[in-house]
Protein backbone atom coordinates (compact mmCIF):
# COMPACT_ATOMS: atom_id res chain seq x y z
CA UNK A 1 0.00 0.00 0.00
CA UNK A 2 1.23 3.33 -0.83
CA UNK A 3 1.76 6.41 1.61
CA UNK A 4 -1.34 8.58 0.09
CA UNK A 5 -3.82 4.79 0.56
CA UNK A 6 -2.17 4.36 4.38
CA UNK A 7 -3.49 7.86 5.02
CA UNK A 8 -6.71 7.92 3.04
CA UNK A 9 -7.38 4.50 4.96
CA UNK A 10 -6.37 5.72 8.38
CA UNK A 11 -9.06 8.47 7.10
CA UNK A 12 -11.53 6.79 5.91
CA UNK A 13 -11.81 4.36 9.03
CA UNK A 14 -11.78 7.25 11.43
CA UNK A 15 -14.70 8.88 9.63
CA UNK A 16 -16.72 6.21 9.60
CA UNK A 17 -15.65 5.01 13.43
CA UNK A 18 -16.45 8.74 14.48
CA UNK A 19 -20.02 7.91 12.91
CA UNK A 20 -20.69 4.52 14.77
CA UNK A 21 -19.24 6.13 18.22
CA UNK A 22 -22.05 9.04 17.93
CA UNK A 23 -24.30 6.20 17.28
CA UNK A 24 -24.04 4.38 20.04
CA UNK A 25 -21.91 1.30 18.56
CA UNK A 26 -18.62 1.76 20.59
CA UNK A 27 -17.53 -1.75 19.68
CA UNK A 28 -17.75 -1.19 16.15
CA UNK A 29 -16.06 2.01 16.49
CA UNK A 30 -13.57 0.91 18.45
CA UNK A 31 -12.40 -2.07 16.23
CA UNK A 32 -12.64 0.81 13.72
CA UNK A 33 -9.97 2.86 15.34
CA UNK A 34 -7.70 -0.16 15.96
CA UNK A 35 -7.57 0.27 11.80
CA UNK A 36 -6.94 4.17 11.79
CA UNK A 37 -4.19 3.06 14.24
CA UNK A 38 -2.51 0.52 12.58
CA UNK A 39 -2.82 2.67 9.35
CA UNK A 40 -1.34 5.57 11.03
CA UNK A 41 1.74 3.68 12.32
CA UNK A 42 2.25 2.55 9.00
CA UNK A 43 2.29 6.06 7.70
CA UNK A 44 4.35 7.07 10.68
CA UNK A 45 7.01 3.98 9.95
CA UNK A 46 6.69 4.01 6.27
CA UNK A 47 10.54 4.31 4.57
CA UNK A 48 12.35 2.12 1.84
CA UNK A 49 14.03 1.12 4.40
CA UNK A 50 11.24 -0.90 6.38
CA UNK A 51 8.59 -2.87 4.06
CA UNK A 52 5.12 -2.28 5.29
CA UNK A 53 3.90 -4.96 4.12
CA UNK A 54 5.88 -7.41 6.05
CA UNK A 55 4.17 -5.79 9.10
CA UNK A 56 1.01 -6.85 8.64
CA UNK A 57 -1.62 -6.62 11.39
CA UNK A 58 1.58 -7.04 13.48
CA UNK A 59 1.29 -4.02 16.00
CA UNK A 60 4.41 -5.89 18.23
CA UNK A 61 6.41 -5.27 14.79
CA UNK A 62 6.18 -1.24 15.11
CA UNK A 63 8.01 0.76 16.76
CA UNK A 64 7.51 1.63 20.63
CA UNK A 65 8.20 5.14 19.53
CA UNK A 66 5.46 5.63 16.70
CA UNK A 67 3.05 4.17 18.69
CA UNK A 68 3.86 6.99 21.25
CA UNK A 69 4.09 9.56 18.51
CA UNK A 70 0.54 8.65 17.53
CA UNK A 71 -0.90 9.04 21.26
CA UNK A 72 1.08 12.62 22.01
CA UNK A 73 -0.64 13.74 18.10
CA UNK A 74 -4.04 12.89 19.38
CA UNK A 75 -4.46 12.05 23.14
CA UNK A 76 -8.35 12.58 23.50
CA UNK A 77 -8.55 9.78 21.24
CA UNK A 78 -6.49 7.39 23.31
CA UNK A 79 -9.58 5.98 24.79
CA UNK A 80 -8.40 2.40 24.72
CA UNK A 81 -4.44 2.37 25.66
CA UNK A 82 -2.01 -0.64 24.74
CA UNK A 83 0.79 -0.61 27.53
CA UNK A 84 3.09 -1.12 24.56
CA UNK A 85 6.50 -1.48 27.09
CA UNK A 86 4.49 -4.16 29.10
CA UNK A 87 6.22 -7.41 28.52
CA UNK A 88 3.05 -9.36 28.16
CA UNK A 89 2.46 -7.07 25.25
CA UNK A 90 5.74 -7.69 23.53
CA UNK A 91 4.91 -11.47 24.01
CA UNK A 92 1.67 -11.23 21.99
CA UNK A 93 -0.54 -11.32 25.06
CA UNK A 94 -1.96 -7.54 24.30
CA UNK A 95 -3.01 -5.50 27.41
CA UNK A 96 -5.23 -3.14 26.86
CA UNK A 97 -7.10 -0.85 29.58
CA UNK A 98 -10.29 1.00 28.72
CA UNK A 99 -9.97 4.37 31.27
CA UNK A 100 -13.33 3.41 32.97
CA UNK A 101 -11.05 0.81 34.19
CA UNK A 102 -7.92 2.86 35.14
CA UNK A 103 -10.28 5.31 36.69
CA UNK A 104 -12.14 2.47 38.57
CA UNK A 105 -8.41 1.10 39.47
CA UNK A 106 -7.13 4.31 40.65
CA UNK A 107 -10.61 4.96 42.82
CA UNK A 108 -9.85 1.65 44.39
CA UNK A 109 -6.65 2.73 45.10
CA UNK A 110 -7.33 5.64 46.31
CA UNK A 111 -9.59 4.34 49.19
CA UNK A 112 -7.05 1.83 50.02
CA UNK A 113 -4.65 4.84 50.95
CA UNK A 114 -3.18 4.37 54.49
CA UNK A 115 -2.75 6.26 57.33
CA UNK A 116 0.74 8.49 56.31
CA UNK A 117 -2.37 10.57 54.32
CA UNK A 118 -4.04 12.85 56.08
CA UNK A 119 -6.34 13.89 53.06
CA UNK A 120 -6.48 12.55 49.21
CA UNK A 121 -7.81 13.59 46.09
CA UNK A 122 -7.62 12.04 42.22
CA UNK A 123 -7.80 14.77 39.43
CA UNK A 124 -8.46 13.77 35.80
CA UNK A 125 -8.18 15.88 33.32
CA UNK A 126 -10.21 16.83 30.06
CA UNK A 127 -8.42 14.08 27.97
CA UNK A 128 -8.79 11.47 30.84
CA UNK A 129 -5.06 11.79 31.99
CA UNK A 130 -5.10 11.31 36.46
CA UNK A 131 -3.07 13.10 38.88
CA UNK A 132 -3.08 12.80 42.76
CA UNK A 133 -3.42 15.50 45.19
CA UNK A 134 -2.65 14.72 48.43
CA UNK A 135 -1.50 16.10 52.41
CA UNK A 136 0.70 14.05 54.19
CA UNK A 137 -0.63 13.32 57.71
CA UNK A 138 1.13 14.88 60.62
CA UNK A 139 5.06 13.52 60.72
CA UNK A 140 5.35 12.07 57.41
CA UNK A 141 7.62 12.96 54.52
CA UNK A 142 6.35 14.15 52.12
CA UNK A 143 8.54 12.87 49.48
CA UNK A 144 8.49 9.74 50.74
CA UNK A 145 4.46 9.71 50.51
CA UNK A 146 4.93 11.12 47.49
CA UNK A 147 7.30 8.34 46.25
CA UNK A 148 4.35 5.83 47.63
CA UNK A 149 1.67 7.19 46.34
CA UNK A 150 3.46 7.29 42.53
CA UNK A 151 4.15 3.87 42.39
CA UNK A 152 1.17 2.87 43.64
CA UNK A 153 -1.27 5.10 41.43
CA UNK A 154 0.78 4.25 38.25
CA UNK A 155 -0.18 0.33 38.59
CA UNK A 156 -3.77 1.68 38.89
CA UNK A 157 -4.62 4.52 36.06
CA UNK A 158 -1.63 2.91 33.42
CA UNK A 159 -1.14 4.95 30.45
CA UNK A 160 -3.57 7.24 31.86
CA UNK A 161 -0.99 8.41 34.72
CA UNK A 162 0.73 11.48 34.25
CA UNK A 163 3.06 10.33 36.83
CA UNK A 164 1.99 13.35 38.73
CA UNK A 165 1.40 13.84 42.76
CA UNK A 166 0.98 17.00 44.14
CA UNK A 167 1.69 17.39 48.02
CA UNK A 168 0.08 19.89 49.81
CA UNK A 169 1.94 20.60 52.96
CA UNK A 170 3.47 23.63 55.06
CA UNK A 171 5.48 24.61 52.50
CA UNK A 172 3.04 25.15 50.20
CA UNK A 173 2.29 28.83 48.66
CA UNK A 174 -1.14 30.17 49.75
CA UNK A 175 -1.59 30.83 46.21
CA UNK A 176 -1.33 27.05 45.39
CA UNK A 177 -3.45 26.65 48.50
CA UNK A 178 -6.37 28.27 46.50
CA UNK A 179 -5.82 26.42 43.50
CA UNK A 180 -5.56 22.79 45.42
Amino acid sequence: MTHERFESAAARHFDDAVFLLHRGRHDNAAYLAGYVAECALKLLVSHESLSVKKLGHDVEALSVDAIKLLWVLNPSQSKYVVDVLHPNVRKGAHSVKHFGDARLDLLTELRDVGPEVARICAIFDLNGRSRILAEPAAGQDPKMVSQSLQNRFSRAADAFWTNEVWIQDESTTPSRREVY
